[in-house]
């Protein structure tokens, strides 16, 4: 394994717990129209796609019409701006270990939330930690698992893959992670489980962002 030069983190579920925020916002659009509301615990299934791909699942047992959901798809994502950070906050050491790596190592974001959003919840929260690039979701650009942005990262900065972790909590990352050739490494705090994370790919697994930090530090001072 090369001396790492740089790492990816995905947003939700690896820096930040969003979840509440997540499901609140949705929760409220949904009970406003009469409709079902979910646990957060069916939440942390859900997410991980993009706020369309969890507006579809929250609703895939709704007899909807396609009028009906972009509705309920635009109220939710005019919620969610008036209450993006309400109660989001970085896990227990994300500060620390982000802190950490100082100028040894380049840090982006790569997210599958609205860009817009992404750079705002991340600005807000995490404006202090110097990224190199800060990714969410554009108009014509393929979301994750698809790697085109991880792998337009690796050619701008002339990065080979094996110079590269990328640390997730979800299979939609560690597909993402694979498919640029990069190490699939899985957040066991987040919003999935470890048999997910396994099963999809995952070449090392991490139970706190304490255990990833140190396996970062050794991996940059090779």
């Amino acid at each position: 394994m090369k001396k790492i030069k740089a790492i990816v983190f995905d947003l939700d579920g690896t820096l930040l717990n969003t979840l509440g925020d997540l499901s609140e916002n949705l929760n409220r659009v949904l009970s406003r129209r009469g409709h079902p509301t979910h646990s957060q615990e069916k939440y942390k299934i859900m997410v991980g796609r993009g706020l369309r791909q969890l507006t579809l699942a929250a609703t895939q047992e709704l007899s909807l019409t396609d009028q009906e959901f972009e509705h309920l798809f635009d109220e939710f994502q005019k919620e969610y701006r008036l209450h993006p950070t309400d109660h989001t906050k970085p896990y227990d050491e994300i500060l620390e270990m982000l802190e950490a790596f100082g100028e040894g190592v380049q840090l982006f974001v790569l997210s599958n939330k609205e860009h817009q959003m992404t750079l705002r919840v991340v600005k807000q929260i995490l404006g202090h930690i110097d990224f190199v690039e800060i990714h969410g979701m554009k108009p014509g650009v393929p979301g994750k698992p698809d790697p085109t942005v991880l792998k337009s990262i690796l050619s701008g900065y002339n990065l080979d893959p094996e110079e590269v972790l990328y640390l997730g909590d979800s299979d939609v990352d560690m597909e993402t992670a694979l498919g640029a050739g990069v190490k699939a490494c899985g957040a066991l705090w987040g919003f999935r489980q470890r048999d997910e994370l396994i099963a999809s790919g995952a070449q090392e697994l991490f139970e706190s962002p304490g255990k990833f930090m140190d396996y970062a530090i050794n991996s940059i001072k090779k």
